[in-house]
C-alpha cells in the first residue's frame, strides 16, 4: 500500500508571535504543496489530528481550507486532535470547524475501523482509548521516540518502542509531539511526522516533514521553507517584561516587610518600578476599581 503521512497542521486565524510572513498566504501556500504531493503520489494522506489549533475559526479560514483541500486527487483521512474539540470532548465535534471540513468531504473522518482498499484502518482520537488490531493505526496522544525521551512532566506519554511492543498494526501513526522521527521494530514502524509548520522560534532551524509509506518503505519529504519568516526578538521582549514584573514584585514584598499598606506598597513600588505608562495607568486604575 502507498500513503502520505502527516499530522499538527495548527491552521489558525492569527498569526503565530514567531512569523513576520503573511500568515494567510503561508498557509494557503503550504496547503498547495500539500495537496500537490497527494495529486503527485497519487494516493491518499492520512493525518494524525490537530488540523486546525483551535475547535472554533472563522468562515475565511474554513473556506481556504476548503478552496485548497478540495484540489485533491485522493483522500485525506483524519482523526480529530485535542485542539480540535471543544473541551476536549469528542461529543462535541459536531461543533468544531474540523466538522465542517469533514461535512464538507474534504477530509474523511475516521471513527473506529474503517476499510480502504485492501487496508485496515484504525482511528484512535484524542483522549480515545487504543485496541489492539491490524493494518494501520492512526492515534492522537504524545509519543516520543524512544521511552528513555519521556520528560518527568508528561506522565501519560508513551515512548515508541513501547507502543510497537503493545500492539500488533504493521504501523502506527501518531500525532500530537511536534517532532518527526520514525522508529521501526519488529517488522513494525511508528511514524511521528510532526508539525506542519514552524510556529514557535524553537522550531526555527527545523525542517517540517511529511512521510511517504509505500510497501513497507518510509521516505521523508522535506517542506520547503523561508527560513527567516521565523524570529526570535520577541523571545528577548518576554524575558525583558519578566523580569521587570518580577522586580516590581519584589519592591511590593519589601515594602509590606516595612509595615506598608497594600495602597502604599503600590504606590511605592510604581516610583521606583521600570515600568511603561500603560503599565501603570493600569495598575492606578485597577487600584481605584476602574477596571
Amino acid at each position: 500500500m502507498k500513503f502520505l503521512v502527516s499530522a499538527d497542521w495548527h491552521l489558525r486565524d492569527g498569526r503565530p508571535r514567531s512569523r513576520v510572513d503573511n500568515w494567510f498566504d503561508t498557509q494557503r501556500t503550504r496547503l498547495q504543496w500539500v495537496v500537490d504531493q497527494i495529486n503527485k503520489y497519487e494516493c491518499c494522506m492520512l493525518v494524525a489530528g490537530d488540523i486546525f489549533n483551535a475547535s472554533t475559526n472563522t468562515q475565511q479560514l474554513e473556506n481556504l481550507i476548503l478552496q485548497e483541500l478540495s484540489k485533491a486527487n485522493h483522500d485525506i483521512l483524519t482523526i480529530p486532535g485535542n485542539h480540535e474539540m471543544l473541551y476536549h470532548n469528542i461529543k462535541n465535534l459536531h461543533k468544531s470547524s474540523y466538522y465542517v471540513l469533514h461535512q464538507a468531504h474534504v477530509i474523511n473522518h475516521l471513527d473506529g475501523i474503517s476499510t480502504f482498499g485492501e487496508s485496515t484502518i484504525s482511528g484512535f482520537s484524542f483522549n480515545s482509548d487504543m485496541v489492539d488490531g491490524t493494518g494501520i493505526a492512526l492515534c492522537h496522544r504524545s509519543v516520543y521516540e524512544s521511552t528513555a525521551q519521556i520528560p518527568p512532566f508528561m506522565p501519560n506519554a508513551i515512548g515508541a518502542d513501547a507502543l510497537l511492543d503493545m500492539y500488533n498494526y504493521d504501523v502506527i501513526i501518531s500525532g500530537d509531539i511536534h517532532q518527526s522521527f520514525v522508529v521501526k521494530r519488529d517488522n513494525k514502524v511508528l511514524i511521528n511526522p510532526g508539525a506542519l509548520f514552524r510556529q514557535s522560534a524553537d522550531k526555527k532551524y527545523e525542517t517540517p516533514k511529511i512521510y511517504l509509506y509505500d510497501d513497507g518503505v518510509v521516505i521523508a519529504l522535506d517542506i520547503p521553507i523561508v527560513l527567516d519568516n521565523v524570529v526570535h526578538e520577541y523571545l528577548a521582549e518576554d524575558r525583558e517584561r519578566n523580569l521587570r514584573i518580577d522586580a516590581f514584585v519584589e519592591l511590593v514584598k519589601v515594602s509590606s516587610d516595612m509595615g506598608l499598606s497594600f495602597e502604599d506598597n503600590i504606590e511605592k513600588s510604581l516610583k521606583t518600578a521600570e515600568l511603561s505608562d500603560n503599565a501603570r495607568e493600569l495598575v492606578l486604575k485597577a487600584m481605584a476599581g476602574g477596571l
